[in-house]
């Protein structure tokens, strides 16, 4: 009676949003569905697939198309890192990897910077945590390449951010980004493409600067970028996409985040800037590398 009852929700919910509620009736009889924002039903086994190289703020966005289309793709390789980052003033005193217990367990809330924390120079202490994520999934002709930043506790300087890739002996198109910030939990993008004034395209990569959201009621942000990609040299036993995010300690135009090129020994790997002024406005935060065997 319950999963009838159940059942005729789901169906009275899909009739009162239309058709921008995709509602999937395919797994009605599971005990423990979860339904997403976008009315996709997903089983615990499920999210927990999606989980391993998405957070729950993508998944319960994510539409049936794009649900399916990673439950049926073959993760060729991913991996995620978790950043604790301390701040005084626009310099980073300390920034390190933690492990996925202490981000999780850190509090849902804006920088931690309060009186206790004031240095004898008059400057205060401020907290962030931040996890970058990268995935490569292998499609039916192309290789799928996405990665996320995703902010737990609100940068307070918020300028010119820029999220990147380099590849060796791969080729890359369709590249896109997402800038997404939440009040609570409500959700606002501002989408990227190659047509997009912050997007720079070389022939290693290519990166987008956002200009992160001002606003004092945004209690989190997450990035994305991602991109199709091939390989391009079969002499070779591996292919390579390296990743990375780097926020901007202090303030900077657009041009000067662009004024980057991608080479090893740059930003995270990637991004590389010539002019040491800005360069330094960024927190040079650890990048990541995905491998594709080639065949």
């Amino acid at each position: 009676m319950k999963k009838a009852i159940f059942f005729m929700v789901l169906i009275a919910l899909a009739i009162w949003f239309g058709s921008s509620f995709d509602v999937i009736a395919k797994d009605i009889d599971c005990n423990n569905c979860y339904v997403n924002k976008k009315g996709v039903i997903l089983t615990e086994e499920e999210i927990n697939k999606l989980l391993n190289t998405f957070y729950m703020v993508q998944i319960d966005n994510f539409t049936y198309e794009e649900v399916q289309k990673y439950l049926n793709a073959r993760l060729v390789n991913s991996e995620t890192k978790y950043f604790k980052t301390v701040y005084q003033g626009n310099n980073v005193v300390s920034e390190h990897e933690i492990t996925k217990e202490e981000f999780e367990s850190a509090p849902v809330n804006t920088a931690i910077c309060d009186e206790s924390t004031r240095s004898n120079d008059g400057g205060f202490f401020e907290t962030n945590y931040k996890a970058l994520s990268a995935s490569i999934f292998e499609m039916s002709n192309f290789y799928d390449f996405s990665v996320q930043l995703l902010w737990k506790i609100v940068p307070a300087t918020r300028s010119y951010d820029v999220i990147a890739f380099r590849t060796k002996h791969l080729s890359y198109s369709n590249v896109a980004g997402v800038q997404a910030y939440y009040v609570g939990n409500n959700q606002t993008s501002i989408n990227y493409n190659s047509n997009s004034a912050g997007y720079k395209g070389l022939s290693n990569g290519a990166g987008i600067s956002m200009n992160l959201k001002d606003d004092t009621n945004i209690t989190s942000f997450l990035m994305t970028l991602v991109a199709d990609m091939q390989i391009s040299e079969y002499n070779y036993s591996t292919a390579h996409v390296f990743t990375t995010y780097q926020h901007a300690q202090s303030s900077l135009t657009r041009a000067q985040s662009m004024s980057y090129t991608l080479q090893a020994g740059g930003l995270g790997d990637v991004l590389y800037y010539s002019n040491s002024t800005i360069r330094n406005k960024y927190d040079d935060m650890t990048g990541i590398e995905l491998r594709i065997p080639i065949p």
